[in-house]
C-alpha cells in the first residue's frame, strides 16, 4: 500500500471514529437529559418547552402556568418585592372587577415581567400614567411571563380572560425574539407533534441560554430574601416590599453575561432582523406561523372583549443603538459567512407587524422612535449592561411612550 493511500485510510478511520464518538456522546446526553426530565421539574421545562409537545388543551389556567414553574413562583421575592399568588409581578389579581374600573390585560414576556423593582416596571408605570392622564380608575394586570412568546400569549388570554374579564387586551411584542429567525426560517411558535423525534438535550441547551436572560438576576432577590427573615407569621401580598433596602439604581447594575455569552444572545436577536436572500427556501414566509397565531389571538380577544387587542412593539437594543447593530453585523460576518451583510434591516419586524395590523384593523404602535430619541438625548443607557433587557431608565422611557400612545384608546373621555 502506497504511503498516500495509507494516510488516506488513517484519515478515514479517524473521521469515522470521531463521528461514532460524537453520535455516542449525543445519544448519552439525550438519555441523561430525558432521564433527568422525569424527576427534575426545571430540567423537564428546559428540555421540552417549545418543541411541539406542549398540550393543545389545558384543564385550567393553573395547568398552563405550571409549564412556567421555573419562572412563575407564587410570592417569589423578586428585586425586593413579592410576586402575587400566581407568580406574576405585582399586586394580587382580584377576580371581581371593582365598579367603574377599566381593566387591562397586559400580555408579554420578560420585558413585561421585568428585571427591575416592581414600582420601576414598565407596566406599573404605564398604569400610573394612565390613571393620572385619563383621570379614570385604570387597572393594568401584568401577565408577563419570562421566556414566552405569541403562542403562549394566546393560550394565556384564552384561559385567563374568562376569569378576569378584561375590558382591553394589550399585547407586548418584543421584536428581539418574539418574531421568527429570518436567516434559518425558524420560529418560537411550537409545531404540532414532535415530542418523540425532538432532541431533549439540544432543546435543553437552547432553552438554557434563553432562561439565563431571565434568571441571571435572581441573586439580588435571594440576597434580599435572606435579609428579610421569615414571613411565615403573616399573609403575603403581591407587590408588597420585602425589606427597607432601597431599590437598585442603574449605577449599581453589573454586566449579566461574559462578552462571549452575550455575543451569542445578540446573534440570536440579529437573526430576527434579516431580509436578505439565499437563506430560507424560496417562497417560504418565516413570519407566517407567527401571524397565524396573532390572527387566532385577535379573534379570541374580539370574542371576549368586543374589540381587537392593541399591540405595542418593544425594540431590541440593536434597533435602538446603530453602533451596537454595526458591531453585531461585523460579528455575524464571521458567524454567518453565507448571509449578505447588507441584508440586515432593523426595521423589518416593525414593518411586517404594522402592515399586519393595518390589514387586521388593529391598533399597533412601535415605541422604537421614542427609545431611539432618548438614546440620542442622553448618554445614560436604556438597557442593562451586557443584557438585552431595559434598566430603570429604559423602563421609564418605554412607559412614557406607551402610555402616551394608549391614552386616546383607553381613556373614557377620549372615546
Amino acid at each position: 500500500m502506497s504511503p498516500i493511500r495509507h494516510q488516506a485510510m488513517k484519515l478515514v478511520k479517524y473521521v469515522l471514529l470521531l463521528t461514532v464518538s460524537a453520535l455516542l456522546a449525543a445519544a448519552a446526553a439525550e438519555i441523561m437529559v430525558r432521564a433527568a426530565a422525569r424527576y427534575l421539574l426545571d430540567v423537564e421545562y428546559l428540555a421540552t418547552a417549545g418543541i411541539g409537545n406542549m398540550p393543545r388543551v389545558y384543564g385550567s389556567l393553573e395547568d398552563f402556568l405550571s409549564q412556567f414553574r421555573a419562572h412563575l413562583i407564587p410570592h417569589r421575592i423578586w428585586n425586593n418585592y413579592y410576586a402575587n399568588s400566581l407568580g406574576f409581578t405585582g399586586r394580587e389579581f382580584a377576580i371581581e372587577k371593582p365598579a367603574g374600573t377599566r381593566r387591562i390585560m397586559a400580555l408579554g414576556d420578560s420585558f413585561a415581567y421585568g428585571l427591575v423593582a416592581y414600582p420601576q416596571n414598565v407596566l406599573t408605570l404605564v398604569e400610573a400614567h394612565l390613571r393620572q392622564e385619563c383621570r379614570d380608575d385604570i387597572e393594568v394586570m401584568n401577565f408577563g411571563i419570562p421566556a414566552s412568546g405569541v403562542w403562549e400569549y394566546r393560550w394565556l388570554h384564552r384561559l385567563a380572560a374568562p376569569r378576569y374579564k378584561p375590558d382591553t387586551v394589550i399585547l407586548h411584542f418584543y421584536m428581539g425574539n418574539d418574531g421568527p429567525d429570518t436567516i434559518f426560517g425558524t420560529s418560537e411558535v411550537p409545531t404540532i407533534g414532535g415530542h418523540a423525534l425532538s432532541s431533549y438535550a439540544w432543546n435543553f441547551l437552547v432553552n438554557s441560554v434563553k432562561v439565563l436572560r431571565s434568571l441571571n438576576h435572581a441573586r439580588s432577590g435571594s440576597a434580599i430574601a435572606a435579609a428579610a427573615g421569615s414571613t411565615e407569621d403573616r399573609a403575603i401580598r403581591g407587590g408588597e416590599r420585602v425589606s427597607d433596602q432601597p431599590d437598585l439604581t442603574d449605577r449599581e447594575l453589573q454586566p449579566s453575561f461574559t462578552e462571549e455569552a452575550f455575543a451569542e444572545v445578540e446573534a440570536a436577536e440579529l437573526a430576527r432582523l434579516y431580509r436578505g436572500q439565499n437563506t430560507v427556501p424560496p417562497g417560504f414566509d418565516p413570519w407566517r406561523r407567527t401571524l397565524d397565531v396573532l390572527d387566532e389571538l385577535r379573534a379570541e380577544v374580539i370574542a371576549s372583549t368586543g374589540q381587537p387587542p392593541i399591540m405595542i412593539l418593544y425594540p431590541s437594543a440593536l434597533q435602538v443603538y446603530p453602533e451596537r447593530l454595526e458591531a453585531a453585523k461585523r460579528a455575524a460576518a464571521k458567524r454567518f459567512p453565507f448571509v449578505d451583510p447588507a441584508g440586515f434591516d432593523p426595521t423589518i419586524p416593525s414593518r411586517v407587524l404594522l402592515e399586519y395590523c393595518r390589514r387586521a384593523t388593529m391598533s399597533c404602535f412601535d415605541i422604537t422612535p421614542a427609545m431611539t430619541a432618548a438614546a440620542k438625548d442622553s448618554p445614560d443607557p436604556l438597557y442593562r449592561p451586557r443584557d438585552t433587557h431595559w434598566n430603570v431608565r429604559g423602563n421609564r422611557i418605554a412607559a412614557e411612550a406607551e402610555a402616551a400612545l394608549l391614552q386616546p384608546l383607553v381613556c373614557s373621555s377620549s372615546q
